[in-house]
């Protein structure tokens, strides 16, 4: 977090310069310029606003800060609200940072050679998109299932190789898997994860009873952290 607000700040501070100090560009040159920074801004916008998400809203949840964590609570409904906001804020940030990428390369050229033609540009532009889809791609995949339905949820028991443990965390297209041992793991997800179940329905995680000082989420408990911190109260 402090090293994307210097990045940003430094960003700023380094374009105000530039701005004084840099002779005049010609017209389109400087349109360009403008363009470039303008894609700049909004990847890191973009990468920012994904984090403050991640961490104030995801985490505080995932990591038992203000109620129960997944192990305990595994089937919860509320887990799924969670597992679809963790998909579909990543995949969003992740497709606008690839298309300010694209605008701001296809600025950068514009600016380089001024005298390059719309045909030839957009051809440009065209070509950076086509490199750009299989980079993007698993954000789509992402984004359809925070909309439709994320499958697995964190908190989820799962199978993973006949080994059992639940989902700790999820990214785009991995999930990551804490075992009874406390050891993990992360895969994909097509790969070997799949909902452990009796007869089609889900079982709740129940191993904190067998990990418990392995697992440290396993040791969550409410009045101890209260008690260390009586003006906020945890919310269970």
């Amino acid at each position: 977090m402090t090293r994307q607000l210097a990045t940003i700040t430094g960003a700023g501070v380094a374009s105000a310069v530039l701005a004084k100090t840099v002779p005049a560009l010609p017209l389109e040159a400087g349109r360009a310029i403008r363009w470039v920074l303008f894609a700049f801004m909004a990847l890191w916008f973009c990468v920012f606003a994904s984090s403050l998400v991640d961490w104030y809203w995801i985490r505080p949840q995932v990591d038992g800060v203000v109620t129960e964590p997944p192990c305990r609570t595994s089937q919860q409904p509320r887990w799924e609200q969670v597992t679809r906001g963790w998909h579909g804020h990543r995949a969003v940030a992740h497709i606008a940072v690839c298309f300010a990428v694209v605008v701001g390369l296809t600025a950068i050229i514009a600016a380089a050679v001024p005298d390059i033609d719309g045909a030839a540009l957009a051809a440009c532009t065209a070509a950076l998109a086509a490199v750009a889809v299989p980079i993007v791609l698993p954000a789509f995949f992402a984004l359809w299932r925070a909309i439709d339905s994320p499958g697995i949820w964190v908190g989820d028991r799962v199978r993973v190789n006949d080994r059992r443990g639940y989902v700790l965390h999820v990214t785009m297209d991995k999930l990551f898997v804490r075992f009874r041992n406390g050891s993990n793991a992360s895969w994909g997800r097509p790969k070997a994860v799949s909902p452990d179940a009796i007869e089609g329905e889900p079982i709740a995680f129940s191993g904190c009873d067998a990990c418990s000082h392995v697992n440290p989420q396993c040791d969550w408990d409410a009045q101890r952290l209260n008690a260390g911190n009586p003006s906020r109260p945890f919310r269970i």
